[in-house]
């Protein structure tokens, strides 16, 4: 999902770790995180509302996220 090669670059400590994952999630584009959908058979993907996505796409959406259908990105 966070197209990291070795998940061991990631900080220690669980703030640090949660920081940089959240970091890593927001900085991937939607198309990698949809496709990894796909591949798992999922329909939707929780995405930020720092990503720029189709609006046809979402579903739902709140102040920090947006709950997005896979087969409309």
């Amino acid at each position: 999902m966070l197209d990291l090669d070795d998940l061991h670059s990631l900080p220690r400590g669980m703030t640090a770790a949660a920081e940089a994952i959240e970091q890593r999630y927001d900085a991937l584009p939607p198309a990698h995180l949809a496709a990894v959908a796909r591949r798992y058979n999922a329909r939707y993907v929780l995405l930020s509302r720092k990503h720029e996505v189709n609006e046809a796409a979402v579903v739902h959406s709140n102040g920090s996220f947006q709950l997005c259908d896979v087969t409309r990105m």
